[in-house]
């Protein structure tokens, strides 16, 4: 699970890292409008990429479908079948 979480904060990092730049960009090119769409875009984002990372924190992660230890395939109910 370690990893899942490094890989999730260099997406993040790197996605915010990059919105950085999109609105440098077009604010240093000046258009009022243009920037207040890009904005809204960037917020919506922004609220999308908050309310995904608080699933990830409160909500367990899937049980394996596949049986590592006994190297066959389970059904959610937990019934083995070959």
């Amino acid at each position: 699970m370690k990893y899942v979480r490094y890989t999730y904060l260099g997406y993040s990092v790197a996605a915010f890292l990059v919105w950085g730049l999109i609105l440098l960009i077009f604010w240093a090119q000046g258009n009022a409008t243009t920037i207040h769409s890009l904005l809204l875009v960037f917020l919506g984002w922004a609220i999308a990429w908050f309310s995904t990372s608080i699933a990830r924190i409160v909500y367990p992660p899937p049980k394996r479908w596949f049986n590592l230890k006994t190297q066959s395939w389970s059904a959610i109910t937990g019934r083995e079948t070959s």
